[in-house]
């Protein structure tokens, strides 16, 4: 009996040394998978402070290619409505039709100045011939008077001295001969005066005709003058809106922002694969300490049994 107490009492010490150990690796293994843990959840922290950090980078970029893609749109929009290659074609249109306009402008005016002189001209000779005409019409007249003085008989005696050969010399037939100078003298003078007053009358009726083609060509250069200042004025508002929408330099424009676009989501695409990546790895980390957590949860419970 006493036999049999003695090997249960070493059975029994046994199997408290054995407990023993058991608990203390359980508790190693506790320790080593706690400390795995906190390694993990340090490194986890590392990487979410680092994302901390790419995270207003990754939106800084985002916001970048959104404000360089709606000022492309805007630019690129208000370029297309503009119309500029239609803009081109009606100022160089405009642009032909103020040059046709100047042309006859220059001509016509060139046209008018040479009619001017010639209204000048003709005035001149009007007025010289004017002169002459008054002077012609005094003549007659003064011829005429003297003429006049002369009578009836008288006349028709100086005739007749003048057909009398014998009369030669005499006081009378000198009379008669002045008589007759006279009557020559007003014929040559009334000649002369009817071609002065048909010379004036032409005169007259070329001013006329001269002084009709300048008003009439006046009245021309004043519209053909409002055209072309209008013409002017058209088309250098047009020039200032094409130079204010230079096709060049917006189309240079544009493919610089395209550029831009293209480098900020190289950017945001490295950005945010890099968080992608880096959440990734929080995320099997995550895993990998819930894992180690539950071991530890299991190797606590199985401790607590023992």
């Amino acid at each position: 009996m006493k036999l049999k107490i003695f090997f249960l009492a070493v059975l029994v010490g046994l199997s408290g040394i054995a407990i023993g150990q058991d608990k203390s690796a359980i508790k190693s293994e506790i320790k080593e998978l706690e400390s795995f843990v906190k390694e993990q959840e340090k490194e986890v922290l590392k990487i979410e402070k680092s994302l901390a950090k790419i995270r207003p980078d990754a939106e800084q970029a985002k916001l970048t290619i959104e404000r360089l893609t709606e000022r492309y749109e805007k630019q690129k929009a208000e370029f297309e409505a503009f119309a500029y290659d239609e803009k081109v074609a009606a100022f160089k249109a405009k642009q032909k039709e103020l040059k046709k306009n100047s042309k006859t402008l220059a001509k016509t005016t060139k046209f008018h100045g040479k009619v001017t002189e010639e209204v000048t001209e003709i005035q001149t000779e009007k007025e010289v011939a004017s002169s002459q005409l008054d002077r012609l019409e005094s003549s007659v007249s003064s011829v005429q008077s003297e003429l006049n003085q002369v009578s009836q008989e008288d006349a028709e005696n100086y005739q007749n001295v003048l057909k009398d050969k014998e009369a030669e010399g005499t006081p009378t037939h000198t009379e008669a001969l002045k008589h007759k100078a006279k009557i020559s003298e007003k014929k040559q003078l009334s000649k002369e005066l009817s071609s002065a007053q048909k010379d004036l009358k032409k005169l007259e009726k070329d001013l006329k005709k001269a002084q009709k083609e300048s008003d009439e060509l006046s009245a021309e250069l004043t519209v053909l003058q409002t055209n072309n200042d209008s013409l002017q004025a058209e088309h250098d508002r047009m020039n200032a809106e094409l130079e204010s929408m230079d096709k060049k330099l917006i189309e240079k424009e544009l493919s610089q922002l395209e550029k831009d676009i293209a480098k900020a989501k190289i950017e945001y695409e490295d950005l945010n694969l890099e968080l992608e990546q880096q959440e990734k790895i929080i995320q099997e980390k995550h895993a990998i300490i819930d894992e180690k957590k539950g071991q530890i949860r299991d190797k606590e419970a199985e401790l607590n049994r023992l």
